[in-house]
């Protein structure tokens, strides 16, 4: 949460970057909301602390024991867990898993009715979102016919927008000449989910993948407790909880046009209507611009470290990166400058710098 000094200039940037009617930046009076209905609950608002891109990336290498995503929101967890410590707090609740269990968004249910052929139903509940929530009904669309239709068509559509996936060559920051898997850089070869961004047409499927495949933050976690001394759980990853959510019909997480129907009917006597009726979805990290910006030094510095450890220069694409970081004020397209900076190139750093210092400790 921005302190109210920090917070004019988060707006001016978010205004710039023209944020989507369905995000917002400050939850912070919604939690306080919920914590108003509760005694034994303290609302603590905590600083819009500098970003330090070396502690996150030693943080990864020398407690987590693999680099890290989301480089970006690492101001935040930071702060968060140094208070924790400070307080003498050692268990943090997260909720993570909740988005493929109990809270759901339900938008899979679109696709599912298209491929059953129930098509009036399959209107009735676009027109429902629609009027329900800041998702268009062209959206909507999209959504249902996105996982019937060939990828490379999808991606056609999406390019003529302006937008979308530009293939797997230009979006990973591997140096284009290294041999990592013939397979993965076959554009073609079905089966491989980093190759394809159409959305999921099967929500059982689709969150069972994520659970029993992509979600998996045991390092992270272990991290956190080596560092801080702080046990990090997730009560939304009960297996007990997990199972009994999967086996809830898709009609029950996204009803009447509301996504995550099944979270807010089943959470409707323990939440504040603040909470309940919110369509928008949080927007973590909103000033990760300013933030990169003010620590252009540290990732210049990290890029010279990069070039000159052979293994990162082999596996990297070094100078795209060195690119990136030249046109850093000139590139205007905020959806486009988001991917390139905001996951290009601070994952590609988090894999460099891992690289770089485990080939230091064996030299």
């Amino acid at each position: 949460q921005a302190e109210d000094g920090i917070r004019d200039k988060l707006v001016t940037g978010v205004q710039t970057c023209a944020l989507p009617i369905y995000r917002f930046f400050d939850e912070g009076t919604h939690a306080a909301s919920v914590a108003a209905l509760y005694a034994n609950m303290e609302h603590v608002r905590m600083p819009n602390v500098p970003w330090r891109l070396p502690d996150y990336l030693d943080f990864a290498f020398s407690d987590c024991g693999e680099p890290l995503g989301g480089l970006s929101n690492s101001n935040w967890y930071f702060a968060i867990t140094d208070e924790m410590r400070g307080r003498g707090l050692n268990l943090l609740l997260t909720g993570e898993t909740g988005n493929y269990g109990l809270s759901y968004d339900g938008r899979t249910l679109l696709p599912e009715l298209l491929r059953q052929g129930k098509f009036v139903q399959f209107l009735q509940a676009a027109r429902a979102l629609a009027n329900a929530s800041p998702v268009s009904f062209r959206t909507s669309l999209a959504w249902a016919i996105g996982p019937w239709i060939p990828a490379s068509m999808w991606n056609f559509l999406n390019r003529l927008r302006g937008r979308g996936y530009q293939g797997f060559r230009t979006m990973s920051p591997l140096n284009p000449e290294y041999d990592l898997d013939a397979a993965l850089h076959d554009e073609n070869e079905p089966g491989i989910p980093l190759l394809d961004d159409r959305p999921e047409g099967d929500g059982f499927s689709f969150r069972r993948r994520v659970l029993t495949e992509g979600l998996d933050p045991g390092s992270f976690r272990k991290g956190v407790l080596a560092r801080w001394q702080i046990d990090m759980r997730d009560p939304t990853a009960d297996t007990r909880l997990l199972e009994f959510c999967l086996s809830v019909p898709s009609e029950f997480y996204l009803a009447n046009g509301k996504a995550r129907a099944f979270a807010r009917a089943v959470l409707a006597d323990r939440l504040p209507d603040m909470i309940l009726n919110e369509q928008r979805q949080g927007l973590q990290s909103a000033d990760w611009h300013d933030h990169m910006t003010a620590s252009r030094g540290d990732i210049g510095d990290e890029l010279k470290r990069l070039e000159a450890c052979p293994r990162a220069v082999k596996l990297l694409n070094i100078p795209r990166l060195r690119e990136l970081l030249r046109n850093w004020d000139t590139e205007k397209d905020w959806a486009k400058k988001t991917i390139d900076y905001r996951g290009y190139l601070l994952d590609a750093l988090s894999v460099g710098h891992f690289v770089r210092r485990a080939d230091e400790m064996h030299a």
